[in-house]
């Protein structure tokens, strides 16, 4: 079964998408009817605000969540009124409708971010390429001979294969078109924010609390979203981004 509606909304990639092109206008799927998110033709009025912001986004943020194991993403549509958030839930995808100040912390908790302590570690910069590499192919070797020793008991975690990699943008349409991103590694002993510079990365300590903040800041600001609410009033096109945050699990 690829529907399951009920004090939740879970469903495939597929049915997602069947989703959307009924709220387009397009006729329901026998799935969607029988789960009873579309009833007499109709979708749910609870799902009706969230798929609006997929339909005509002011904002998009995708964010891919990496492990050793596997790779998942997190994607939300925003909108002032309401927004939408994707969640992978195992095979199927979890539909959020909330409003678009709740998306932080809903994006803290997928990526795993929890109070840790500052790690007492100097700056330092390594090749962004071996950043890439994690992300890419879950290939932690590089990155662990880039690090300098003092770096070693940050580094075990990775070693041991307790990471998690998160590559995540926010990008709006309009007058003022642009995009965000953020980066970060989470150590066993603390968080570390990940600062791109041409072809390196300088990483610095940091907290939870300030990653969180930067998660807020990831989202467009009042005068960015009124320029991306202009754009969109007859309708946008559904969007992805993809920028990098690096996350390694303590």
């Amino acid at each position: 079964m690829t529907v399951r509606f009920g004090d939740t909304l879970l469903l495939s990639a597929q049915a997602f998408e069947d989703l959307v092109s009924c709220a387009e206008g397009r006729p329901a799927t026998d799935e969607l009817r029988e789960a009873g998110v579309v009833r007499d033709g109709v979708v749910d009025p609870r799902l009706v605000p969230g798929l609006r912001a997929v339909l005509a986004p002011v904002a998009v943020v995708r964010a891919q969540v990496r492990t050793p194991a596997r790779s998942e993403v997190v994607q939300a549509w925003l909108r002032p009124e309401a927004s939408a958030v994707l969640l992978p839930r195992d095979a199927l995808a979890e539909l959020l409708v909330l409003g678009a100040d709740l998306v932080p912390a809903v994006l803290a908790q997928a990526v795993g971010l929890r109070p840790r302590p500052r790690p007492e570690l100097a700056p330092c910069r390594v090749p962004l390429a071996v950043v890439d590499a994690l992300l890419d192919d879950a290939d932690t070797a590089g990155l662990v001979a880039a690090l300098p020793s003092t770096w070693a008991g940050w580094a075990a975690g990775l070693s041991a294969d307790r990471w998690r990699a998160v590559a995540a943008v926010a990008a709006w349409p309009g007058e003022d078109a642009g995009s965000r991103a953020l980066a970060v590694l989470v150590g066993p002993r603390g968080l570390v924010r990940v600062h791109p510079d041409g072809d390196d990365a300088e990483l610095r300590a940091t907290t939870s609390t300030a990653v969180f903040r930067d998660l807020v800041r990831l989202l467009p600001t009042d005068p960015e979203v009124e320029g991306a609410v202009a754009s969109t009033a007859s309708g946008g096109a559904r969007g992805q981004a993809a920028a990098a945050v690096v996350v390694a699990e303590g």
